[in-house]
């Protein structure tokens, strides 16, 4: 449609951060960066890499994988089910494993992630954390049990907006910081202080209201929260959604760092390169059910597309026949 628009004379703005659509929609680019104009380019007469080092103002490397698993298991679910939603899944996540969970949408896997962190109680089924069985009430239980979501919805379920980025961050830490019924305002702020520097949170200020933020510092913003928790269990869906290249590439590393520290890590994508680049297994959601469990030697976009869209095939056969 876009083609057709520009064939009858109409101009056309494109802003997006998937760069394999703006290298094949436009012409020119203009290159922002921190609110300033970097250049104007040919993107024909530009490779994708060069743009992302315009775009970021540095070196992007490719980062490899590299796994942290133990045998060790910080969570179990076992025939967990929430209406028509979540069906028999079952799953075992060990200590410095990052686990990835593909799908199409409606496939159920945020209603997963819903239901390990208490947000939402199954029908049937069990969670096991650490090897006992576990009853969530609700969220501050499974946050009492180490464990955090970083949500979908970013804006909606994981930020206060008016309140500063100090006061999301400390949320669900302002315990550790108390003594005798005070805040220990002074070290709460020194740590969190220290967190942005390490995430390298732009603008380096704690105080401004984080809706203020762009999305890929919220998304620091909010993962900097469980890091003070010293969360051992972190379920992440979608967690580089609407954030630019940079960014991502310093969430990939986060990730990483955090399951060399033994953290055990659920990661939710559409994105199969994400999926691929983060994961030492995958597992393949359609319509409610695990469809397959795909070992890190087994990965591609070919396997996990024909698990996720067996049903929609299936369909299609049905329809053609």
């Amino acid at each position: 449609m876009i083609g057709d628009l520009c064939r009858q004379g109409v101009s056309v703005v494109y802003v997006s951060h998937k760069l394999d659509e703006v290298m094949r929609i436009c012409k020119r680019g203009t290159i922002l960066r921190d609110g300033r104009h970097i250049s104007e380019v040919t993107l024909q007469d530009l490779g994708e890499r060069d743009l992302v080092s315009m775009m970021v103002g540095r070196e992007i490397s490719t980062l490899a994988h590299e796994s942290f698993q133990t045998t060790d298991i910080a969570l179990t679910a076992r025939n967990l089910c929430w209406g028509k939603k979540v069906s028999n899944v079952s799953l075992d996540l060990h200590k410095g494993e990052v686990l990835g969970i593909a799908g199409l949408v409606g496939a159920g896997r945020t209603e997963l992630l819903q239901l390990l962190a208490g947000a939402e109680k199954p029908d049937s089924g069990e969670i096991r954390v650490n090897g006992k069985i576990t009853h969530f009430r609700n969220t501050r239980d499974a946050i009492a049990l180490g464990i955090g979501l970083v949500p979908e919805e970013r804006k909606r379920d994981g930020i206060i907006p008016l309140r500063s980025a100090l006061s999301n961050t400390a949320i669900t830490s302002l315990g550790r910081f108390t003594r005798l019924g005070q805040i220990r305002n002074r070290q709460m702020r020194k740590r969190i202080t220290a967190l942005y520097g390490d995430l390298q949170l732009r603008p380096m200020d704690p105080d401004k209201p984080v809706r203020l933020f762009s999305g890929g510092n919220q998304q620091k913003v909010i993962l900097a929260r469980w890091m003070l928790a010293d969360t051992e269990i972190l379920l992440l869906d979608e967690p580089t959604r609407g954030i630019d290249v940079g960014a991502k590439q310093e969430i990939y590393r986060l990730i990483r760092m955090l399951a060399s520290e033994g953290k055990a890590i659920i990661v939710v994508s559409s994105e199969l390169l994400e999926i691929m680049t983060v994961s030492d297994r995958v597992l393949v959601m359609r319509a409610g059910h695990v469809a397959a469990t795909l070992e890190r030697n087994a990965l591609s976009e070919e396997s996990i597309a024909h698990y996720a869209a067996e049903t929609l095939k299936t369909v299609d056969t049905e329809l053609a026949s």
